[in-house]
């Protein structure tokens, strides 16, 4: 018999028994996962979203069966890390504990290496928190009112600090700038802690930050709160006005968190994934522990999640034209 002919016999036959469609099932069905999992957080550790990766992980580990590595990859306002989940494959292996970075940081830094809604399979929503204005406890400001003083007497040289250039922080602190009249000297940095930690020390002033990024120095005295964005204050805070409160109207803004991956996911996965990773929202000791880091639970599925990002990044892109924001 030819050999050639002994092997399409066999791979028709195979096909007659379903055998190719084993890989696809596998990657969709009850047996997905078969290798360990990487979720990609696009900043240093310390910040808010390396802390929520840290508590989701290893109870996801439990779940699936399969180690879930966490994978710090900070720099460029989350747009490295962001884009190495982009570009790998949707089978589920790899993920991205994003916020609201995702939807800024393109549109501040006129780049185009992704789409931060056409790239990306949302997976699930973890929650959501305002931002505050902390300054270091140097700076004799206690309120709105005197931060912005001390801004219009020192125009340009009060430093305001985030996570990286796009982010929430980062738009927050144009966002002040616009409603307040002031100008600020904006310092980026590869994520909220090496940012907690220059504020601390005194070499930067005052940054916008969740209060998952600060919470530890805000308990120690280490830094002081003098308002919070949204509309209305911190269950964790609530002595901490709003900056509507203290006359400045406007500063809406608020921070959130969530899984996805790369585009293409299959949906069995997605479900998958966001079922486990509302179980372990629900566990008693990390719902409280999220709750402390001043985040309010707030899981919601992929199609909530995709419409959030698409009104995130139409909205960045505003602001960046209203504040006339050039990364050189």
């Amino acid at each position: 018999m030819n050999p050639v002919r002994v092997v399409v016999s066999m791979t028709l036959l195979a096909c007659a028994f379903g055998a190719p469609d084993r890989p696809l099932r596998a990657q969709t069905s009850g047996s997905y996962p078969v290798k360990s999992l990487r979720m990609v957080v696009p900043f240093a550790a310390g910040g808010s979203n390396d802390v929520l990766a840290r508590l989701i992980g290893p109870r996801l580990t439990e779940a699936l069966g399969q180690t879930v590595v966490v994978d710090n990859r900070p720099g460029a306002g989350s747009v490295i890390g962001s884009e190495i989940v982009a570009r790998a494959g949707g089978d589920g292996y790899t993920l991205l504990l994003a916020d609201a970075a995702l939807g800024f940081a393109l549109a501040v830094q006129g780049r185009q290496t992704y789409d931060p809604v056409r790239d990306f399979s949302p997976i699930t929503l973890i929650g959501t928190a305002p931002m505050l204005l902390l300054v270091n406890t140097q700076l004799p400001v206690q309120v709105v009112k005197d931060y912005v003083a001390i801004a219009k007497q020192q125009a340009g040289k009060l430093t305001v600090g985030s996570g990286g250039l796009g982010g929430i922080a980062h738009l927050s602190s144009e966002l002040v700038q616009i409603r307040a009249g002031i100008k600020l000297t904006h310092i980026a940095y590869k994520g909220a802690g090496p940012a907690v930690a220059d504020l601390v020390g005194g070499h930067i002033q005052s940054s916008f930050l969740s209060l998952a990024s600060a919470m530890p120095q805000v308990k120690a005295g280490k830094l002081r709160v003098i308002a919070v964005t949204g509309n209305a204050r911190m269950a964790a805070l609530p002595d901490v006005p709003t900056f509507a409160e203290q006359g400045l109207k406007g500063m809406d803004l608020e921070q959130w968190w969530g899984v996805l991956g790369p585009a293409g996911v299959p949906r069995p996965i997605v479900d998958r994934l966001h079922g486990e990773i509302v179980k372990a929202l629900g566990v008693p000791e990390i719902r409280e522990r999220v709750l402390d880091l001043g985040v309010i639970p707030n899981p919601q599925p992929a199609e909530p999640f995709r419409a959030l990002l698409t009104r995130e990044v139409a909205f960045a892109e505003k602001l960046v034209k209203e504040a006339g924001i050039k990364v050189e």
